[in-house]
C-alpha cells in the first residue's frame, strides 16, 4: 500500500470523506497515519493525526485546531479532550480517543456522522470490554477504546451537536 507524504494531506482531505483517522509505527519506526475514507478504503499519510485533524480544521473552518476546540469547551463546558465541530456541508463532529496531543498508536478520530450507537454499528468484547466499530460503508476498525469511554465521549459529541442545532434553529427564527 502506498503511503502518502504530508504534502498531500490537504489533496486528500479535499478529495476524500473521511470517517475515522488511526495511527501505527512502521518498521522504521515513523509514525503513520490511517485515514478510513467513506467507499475508497484506508489511506496511508506519512503524517500524525493530530496535524491531520489540524488541516481538516484550517480548510473547513479556516481556523487552527486550538481556537475550534475553545468554541467547543464553552460550547459543551467540556475541559480534555473535546469533540470538534468542522464547519464543512456535513457540520460534522470529530471525537478524540486515546493520547491526542502527543500522538502514538493510542491516538484515534471518529467522524460522528458516519457512525450510529446502536448494535450492528458496535460489537463489544464482554471480556475486555472493547469495541470493534463497523463504519456507514462497513469497514470495521477494531478499537482498544474502553466502551465506557467511548460511550462518554459519544455524548459530548451528542451534547455539540444538539447545541449547535439550537443555535441554527434560534438563528433561522429571527431572520
Amino acid at each position: 500500500m502506498n503511503v502518502f507524504t504530508k504534502h498531500d494531506i490537504v489533496m486528500l482531505i479535499k478529495k476524500y470523506e473521511i470517517m475515522a483517522i488511526s495511527c501505527f509505527y512502521d518498521n522504521m519506526g515513523a509514525l503513520i497515519s490511517k485515514l478510513y475514507c467513506y467507499e475508497n478504503g484506508e489511506i496511508l499519510v506519512d503524517i500524525k493525526p493530530s496535524k491531520v485533524i489540524t488541516t481538516i480544521c484550517e480548510i473547513f473552518n479556516t481556523d487552527t485546531y486550538e481556537n475550534c476546540s475553545k468554541k467547543t469547551k464553552k460550547t459543551i463546558l467540556c475541559d480534555k479532550k473535546v469533540p470538534v465541530i468542522i464547519n464543512d456541508e456535513y457540520g460534522s463532529v470529530w471525537l478524540p480517543f486515546g493520547i491526542t496531543k502527543n500522538d502514538n498508536e493510542g491516538s484515534f478520530w471518529l467522524n460522528m456522522n458516519y457512525l450510529s450507537i446502536n448494535p450492528h454499528t458496535a460489537k463489544i468484547d464482554k471480556k475486555t470490554k472493547k469495541i470493534n466499530l463497523i463504519l456507514e460503508d462497513g469497514q470495521v476498525i477494531k478499537t482498544n477504546i474502553n466502551y465506557k469511554n467511548f460511550m462518554l465521549k459519544w455524548g459530548e459529541g451528542a451534547s455539540l451537536k444538539y447545541e449547535l442545532d439550537k443555535i441554527k434553529k434560534r438563528i433561522l427564527k429571527s431572520v
